[in-house]
């Protein structure tokens, strides 16, 4: 596809197999108030189960998407038979681990931009709720006096994430393994000699 760059806008092109979420923030450190959740419990496999855990910034996000992958990669072993039997504890963590990406999901639909597969979209044109809707990138700008935004964004399936600033005029294509800033006519034409950033991978 060719494209004509111009001020204030940024496209996403989906190369990395799969649908992706795309969270759009004024900073990294942006608190998204009324519109997060909360879970009530859960263990997160290394400092022991955790009440109340809310999730109202990206890195309350990044923490819980982390954490529930865990829990998965112990239930898949729990299926193979590593595990010497199943038992409450493994149906437990199951139906927890079950119960927690849902919420995850249920906010990004209600909360990210969606991009299936093959497809690109210009951020600042959907038609979901993110804040993107009520405000120009240079209205962000503007309002908070930033010459850039964070993008988050995360596979379908939640193995992979990534957040990076971009300045509002960049493009950027996702591949399999990291996203790559799009070329200056063609968005699969990337320029890594430009910038790169590498996903974090669960279960890999």
């Amino acid at each position: 596809m060719k494209y004509k760059s111009s001020n204030n806008q940024i496209h996403i092109a989906n190369g990395c197999g799969e649908g992706l979420y795309v969270l759009v923030l004024p900073f990294q450190t942006w608190n998204w108030g009324e519109r997060g959740f909360h879970v009530e419990s859960y263990k997160n496999g290394s400092s022991g189960e955790i009440q109340n855990f809310g999730v109202y910034n990206l890195a309350s996000l990044s923490e819980l998407i982390k954490n529930v992958n865990r829990m998965s990669s112990k239930t898949i072993e729990s299926t193979n038979g590593f595990f010497l039997k199943e038992d409450s504890h493994s149906t437990n963590s199951l139906e927890e681990e079950k119960a927690i990406r849902e919420k995850i999901m249920n906010f990004l639909e209600k909360d990210a931009i969606k991009i299936p597969f093959a497809q690109n979209k210009k951020l600042d044109c959907d038609d979901n709720n993110n804040s993107l809707r009520t405000l120009s990138l240079s209205g962000w700008g503007s309002l908070f006096g930033v010459q850039d935004v964070t993008l988050f964004i995360v596979t379908q399936n939640l193995t992979r994430q990534a957040a990076f600033k971009t300045n509002f005029d960049c493009s950027w294509v996702v591949l399999p393994n990291e996203i790559v800033r799009a070329g200056n006519e063609d968005f699969w034409n990337t320029d890594q000699a430009k910038e790169v950033y590498q996903f974090v991978i669960f279960g890999s």
